[in-house]
């Protein structure tokens, strides 16, 4: 499996858009792009393995996170790296992602939705 070596992935501005995606409405990629609003798009890290309708979310500048609603499975991706996290209680269709930070003690939840 291909592997990434580029620290640049660690220099995306806080304020900056990050978008991370691998879709294609054919076959499931194993590439992704980043993207923001004042650079040009670089590529990303290679996905652990082929998957499409996925999502991808920044928990903080060290530490994103890789949801496969379709496959119901989960990675951390920290230090350019992809370990296995948690499996999903339902597959999803559709996948989407958010953050959702409680005020009163600074905790992040993630919410995975789908069809």
């Amino acid at each position: 499996m291909p592997t990434s070596t580029n620290s640049k992935y660690n220099n995306i501005k806080p304020l900056q858009v990050y978008t991370h995606f691998g879709f294609s409405w054919t076959e499931p990629q194993l590439t992704t792009e980043y993207i923001s609003l004042d650079e040009l798009a670089m590529e990303g890290p290679f996905l652990p393995e082929p998957m499409k309708g996925h999502c991808f979310l920044r928990i903080n500048s060290s530490l994103d996170y890789l949801i496969h609603g379709v496959a119901g499975k989960t990675w951390f991706h920290r230090n350019e790296t992809f370990e296995v996290g948690q499996v999903l209680l339902e597959r999803r269709v559709n996948t989407q992602c958010g953050l959702v930070v409680i005020p009163e003690d600074g905790r992040v939840i993630v919410v995975v939705t789908g069809t």
